[in-house]
Order: structure tokens, then C-alpha cells, then sequence
């Protein structure tokens, strides 16, 4: 029986652009007091008693985007699952990795291996190219001249997710957010973290932030609520910061016997949509 093909908003890992929180309901600094107390009394595994943002929590994210900020290159070696439901209503669990560069403003590479192919992401400031190891087929095209534009122009004209997108610029995490809350401190890979708790309309999620002076996002969970059986993604990261990442790493080169194919453009653009 073929599994139905799970899709979510990976919202994962890092938060690496992440906003502050502007649509982020606020409570007065007694409720907030108060239901940060409340959330370090409670056992990790209970939820909060009711749906507030938690000025803590908040504060939290914004420190860690602001540390994020400062970082003018780093390396992220990325290990996820994603659930898919089967017809039978039974969960299988998928496992990928994914290895990214950046060096702001304008270079990106990411390598992404699946339990079904093998990809490469280039962007070198100028060229945008994707590359299929297992088939031996890449695309190129000139794309615009930050990691930030290039990333909407290959969505919004092609189509094309990269891995992690929202991770590079995750606008979507300051919307619509209807709760906030510290849940407790626990490890990631042996690093003490502070875990939160964030829900949406669409999905509840939780990070865990480094402890300390480099508040490094380590793990994301995300549940979509609204998909039969409930299924997750989840992102373990490991970080390398200001790593020697010379420009080739950023350029690509055709291999031998590669084929070069050409990006197709969405036959409707968003926003243009009859």
C-alpha cells in the first residue's frame, strides 16, 4: 500500500532570519510573571494550563535571532524525520540529512540525502542550481543578488523549495500565534537547552535553544494538527560557526556525463492567480 505523501511547512531547525514576534498577542507583565512560574513548576511533559504567550518565550526567540544575526557564516549538519500516514491510518517514519553553508549575504550550498534521491542547492550570488546525484541531471538559472531574494524568486517563479527554506527565512513563524509557553530545561546531543512550546492554527511546534552565550537553535518539532493521525517533522542540528568556506564551495561545476535541463516556471504566478 502506497503511503500518502506527507507535506509540511519545515518551519525546522534554526530560525536563522527569524522576525520578532509582531502579530504576538501580548499579557501584562503580572499574567506574564505569572505564567512564567507557573511554567517552570510544571513537569515537562504538561501542557499550559491555558492558551497565553509567555513574554519568556518570546524573549527567548528573539535572543537567539539576534546571536543569528552576528553570524556572518556557519554550517549546519541537519538530521530530520518526517511521519507519513498511511492509507490504513497506520504512521512510518522517513528519515533525511541535510548538510547547509551559508555565508551572508549571497552564498548558499545544501547538500540533501532521502530515503529516495540525492540533491545539491548552489548559490553562488549570481547562479542558482539545482543537481540530482542519482540521475545526473542539474538546472541553472541567474537569480537575484541576496540569499533572501533568491529564495522567493525560486519559490514564487519555479516553485522550488529548498531544504530548510523557512529555517533561511522564516517570516511565516511571527504570524498567527496563539501560544507560548517555557515547558523546561533538557539536553540535545549532551548541550543543556531551554525547550518551548509554540502553537499555530495549522500546527503546534517546539525549539530547543542552547543554554548560555550562544543561544544555537538544536532541535525543532512540528505536528500538523490538521492531518489525519497527527504526523511530525523533526530536526536535530549541529553547528559549525564561522567555518573556512571558500567560494567554490558555492560553484558548480557540471560532473562528467551531466545533463542540463531547464528550470520550468509556474504556468500561474502567486499573486496572479484568475
Amino acid at each position: 500500500m502506497r503511503p500518502k505523501r506527507f507535506r509540511i511547512v519545515v518551519i525546522a531547525a534554526a530560525l536563522l532570519l527569524l522576525p520578532f514576534y509582531s502579530g504576538a498577542q501580548q499579557v501584562s507583565p503580572a499574567e506574564g510573571q505569572a505564567s512564567a512560574t507557573a511554567a517552570t513548576s510544571v513537569s515537562p511533559a504538561a501542557p499550559a494550563a491555558q492558551a497565553v504567550i509567555e513574554p519568556e518565550a518570546i524573549a527567548a526567540l528573539k535572543r537567539s535571532s539576534e546571536f543569528l544575526h552576528t553570524l556572518k557564516s556557519f554550517n549546519i549538519r541537519v538530521d530530520a524525520s518526517t511521519d507519513e500516514v498511511l492509507d490504513s491510518g497506520q504512521k512510518v517514519q522517513f528519515g533525511s540529512f541535510a548538510n547547509i553553508s551559508v555565508v551572508r549575504p549571497n552564498r548558499l550550498r545544501a547538500d540533501v540525502i532521502d530515503d529516495e534521491k540525492q540533491r545539491q542547492f548552489y548559490y553562488d550570488g549570481k547562479t542558482l542550481t539545482v543537481y540530482g546525484k542519482l540521475v545526473n541531471y542539474y538546472a541553472s538559472v541567474s537569480a537575484p543578488k541576496t540569499i533572501k531574494e533568491m529564495l522567493a524568486f525560486a519559490e514564487t517563479k519555479y516553485g522550488l523549495e529548498w531544504p530548510l527554506a523557512d529555517v533561511l527565512a522564516p517570516e511565516s513563524l511571527a504570524e498567527n500565534v496563539k501560544a507560548a509557553f517555557f515547558v523546561g530545561q533538557s539536553r540535545v546531543g549532551g548541550v543543556l537547552c531551554d525547550h518551548y512550546a509554540f502553537r499555530q492554527d495549522e500546527v503546534d511546534w517546539q525549539i530547543w535553544i542552547q543554554e548560555g552565550s550562544k543561544p544555537l537553535p538544536r532541535k525543532i518539532v512540528i505536528t500538523s494538527k490538521n492531518e489525519e493521525g497527527a504526523p511530525q517533522y523533526e530536526a536535530v542540528l549541529s553547528w559549525k560557526l564561522s567555518p573556512r568556506l571558500g567560494d567554490r564551495v558555492f560553484r558548480f561545476v557540471p560532473p562528467k556525463g551531466a545533463s542540463k535541463i531547464v528550470f520550468r516556471e509556474l504556468e500561474v504566478q502567486p499573486g496572479n492567480e484568475k
